[in-house]
């Protein structure tokens, strides 16, 4: 049976698409709500401290570049150890589909179909999601590299419209909380935003890449760009 493939520049996109995502909806009121002021710099903190998984995914995708997930982490941890660490991971997306799913939903009835019912939403979400695994990845692979155009644009043209009403009076006075709330508000974004994302990526990588020293640098450029992002 052969393998499905996608390009380096589809896995690009995925990655981009893995990371901002929700983040870009939910982020910034949660961080706000923990940090205040201060919530402007905590995402770029805690991509840049990320870096360590991305290389550890790439150590990994060096290590089994043919293998799944689920064969790295028993070759890793052992029999036993690892099919106990795979069932943990294959339960992640039932806690996360959730909280995407009611984000998404959210966000387009607040600002696109107001009188819409939510279940009608995100049902149509979950249909869409359903048919493109059903169709296996190649798929995703490419919806995601034809309107990765559209989000980029759709970021920068929403950053020009807001630029003049940021006010930077409200980036001060900094650093008025406690020491051990900036650590925890960054290890929450690590753990939760970065390293999930991370590990979900090796799910992918490098076993569906057709040019696997390519989606390392496909994988590196969309962390440096997220981080130029969030600057």
């Amino acid at each position: 049976m052969t393998t499905p493939t996608i390009s380096s520049n589809q896995f690009r996109s995925i990655v981009i698409y893995t990371t901002c995502g929700t983040a870009l909806l939910s982020l910034p009121t949660t961080l706000a709500n923990i940090v205040s002021q201060d919530a402007w710099w905590i995402p770029l903190v805690s991509l840049l401290l990320g870096f360590p998984y991305v290389l550890l995914i790439i150590l990994f995708g060096r290590w089994f570049p043919n293998d799944t997930f689920v064969v790295m982490l028993t070759r890793l941890f052992g029999t036993w150890l690892g099919k106990i660490a795979g069932v943990l991971f294959l339960l992640l997306p039932f806690l996360s589909a959730p909280h995407h799913l009611h984000f998404f939903t959210q966000f387009i009835m607040t600002h696109f179909f107001r009188d819409t019912p939510s279940i009608i939403l995100t049902a149509s979400f979950m249909a869409v999601v359903t048919v493109a695994v059903y169709r296996d990845i190649e798929v995703i692979g490419r919806a995601s590299e034809l309107t990765m155009f559209i989000f980029i644009f759709s970021v920068l043209l929403f950053s020009v419209f807001v630029i003049q009403d940021v006010d930077t009076s409200y980036l001060k006075p900094m650093f008025q909380s406690e020491p051990g709330t900036y650590v925890e508000t960054i290890l929450f974004m690590n753990s939760r935003i970065v390293a999930v994302h991370m590990i979900i990526l090796l799910v992918l990588f490098p076993r569906n890449i057709r040019d696997k020293r390519k989606a390392e640098h496909a994988l590196l450029a969309a962390t440096s760009s997220l981080v130029c992002f969030c600057l």
